[in-house]
């Protein structure tokens, strides 16, 4: 395909990426590939966190170590398809030349990576993927690489270039734009052809100064250090694998003990905490969800195998968030139960759980006992499908897309089925229920 070739930037501006500065050759044309690899590498140290499209989302900490991580990996793979791009356009003799398409690259603040495009059609998604391979996304803009590339090659080779000495240039691909510095007395002058076209932005130096002193808020890379320290790579490439939100009815693993989460809440400290059956459990056991560890152990209670308080409390990971909406439904948690006196009216009322031993969602008729005046034990009659890997299942009550918490599934005892009020659990531990349609 035709295209332009790149100048190289002499420079080393954090918004320039390429660029003709001053008086030099324009048609310079970079041919050695070790100037390309330190485009491609300038690109994603310096402008990766500069851009705003796809933010990290509020509740995750930017300082933290998973964050940290996921953004490290990611400008790895970037940068290694920004490589295979760049290669793809090269010729026998080292000069690059872009498809009329290709207007640039832009990091997204997580560290992936978007194409700009000025034809987003499927055929040119498709083809840049069988390029760089999967999950990069595209940003439709005006104008092509090739089309600001050769506006700046015309603008120096203009009048105007000649009649002002100040003057600076800048392809600015993350604005699509070619950025035009000039001195303000300078700015006086006719260049109304220029500042009026969607091609260029018009400015003085001074304001170039100012850009060039803008520290914007950013994620920090992983040094060396930090990535090759006592946790094992292993374990971090296992958390790449996690799930990103954690929904009730979860199928879990605790090691070697299957069971399935309860119901996502809040602890008394604000901490975003989901609540699970507490077999073999012990305090800071590390908990996984489909090989993945989300968070640990903070509390555990239980009475004994006679009585039906068996929870516990594990605190969720940085970086995962959590939700009050039933896994793989459409069901969200929107209230719970004030009161054991209040759940004894509802005894004969068909509840729900969502237990990975039955594999999804399944109905039962409710009945409570009283073991003693502070506790009241949920039966779950005329239902046999529960069995090994429910304990920790939500058990609701439904109504249309949203459900009252009612406590949580333990296990069986005997042929019997029961679990605990989620009263009870919260006479023990101070937490909130989710009751509105919101991801923490």
């Amino acid at each position: 395909m035709s295209g332009f070739r790149i100048s190289f930037d002499k420079g080393n501006s954090l918004n320039k990426i390429l660029s003709c500065e001053g008086r030099m050759d324009i048609m310079k044309v970079v041919q050695k590939k070790v100037l390309a690899l330190l485009l491609v590498f300038s690109l994603v140290l310096a402008l990766a966190p500069v851009v705003a499209v796809g933010a990290v989302s509020e509740d995750k900490d930017k300082d933290s170590y998973e964050v940290r991580y996921a953004y490290t990996m990611n400008t790895y793979d970037s940068t290694e398809k920004m490589q295979k791009f760049t290669a793809w356009y090269e010729n026998e003799t080292g000069e690059y030349f872009y498809p009329e398409y290709f207007a640039g690259f832009q990091m997204l603040e997580d560290g992936k990576l978007a194409f700009l495009v000025t034809d987003d059609s499927d055929t040119v998604k498709n083809t840049v993927k069988s390029i760089v391979g999967e999950d990069v996304s595209f940003i439709k803009v005006e104008h092509s690489f090739n089309e600001l590339y050769r506006a700046e090659k015309e603008l120096w080779e203009s009048n105007f270039a000649k009649e002002n000495a100040s003057l600076n240039t800048s392809l600015n691909l993350q604005e699509n734009v070619v950025d035009v510095f000039i001195d303000g007395d300078e700015l006086e002058q006719e260049i109304v052809s220029y500042s009026e076209s969607s091609l260029f932005h018009v400015q003085s130096n001074d304001e170039w100064e100012r850009k060039m002193q803008t520290v914007p808020e950013r994620i920090k890379p992983l040094t060396e250090e930090e990535l090759h320290s006592e946790v094992s790579i292993t374990e971090k490439q296992d958390f790449m694998k996690a799930i990103t939100t954690i929904h009730p009815g979860a199928t879990t693993i605790f090691g070697s003990v299957y069971g399935t989460l309860s119901f996502c809440a809040l602890d008394g400290s604000g901490n975003r905490i989901f609540i699970t059956h507490g077999h073999d459990l012990n305090i800071d056991n590390e908990i996984s969800i489909s090989g993945s560890t989300v968070g640990k152990v903070v509390k555990r209670f239980y009475r004994s195998t006679t009585y039906p308080l068996d929870f516990s409390v594990v605190k969720v990971n940085s970086g995962i968030k959590i939700s009050n909406q039933i896994n793989s439904t459409s069901v969200r948690i929107t209230n719970n139960i004030s009161s054991d006196y209040t759940l004894k009216s509802y005894v004969g009322a068909t509840i729900y759980l969502y237990g990975s031993g039955i594999g999804g969602e399944t109905s039962a008729v409710l009945s409570v006992h009283d073991y003693d005046v502070d506790m009241v034990c949920i039966y779950l009659n005329n239902n046999n499908k529960i069995g090994e890997g429910d304990s920790g299942a939500p058990i609701y009550m439904k109504s249309g897309t949203n459900a009252t918490l009612l406590g949580i599934d333990k296990g069986i005892t005997g042929s019997i089925p029961w679990g605990i009020s989620l009263e009870l659990i919260k006479k023990n531990y101070e937490l909130y229920v989710y009751q509105k349609n919101t991801e923490y």
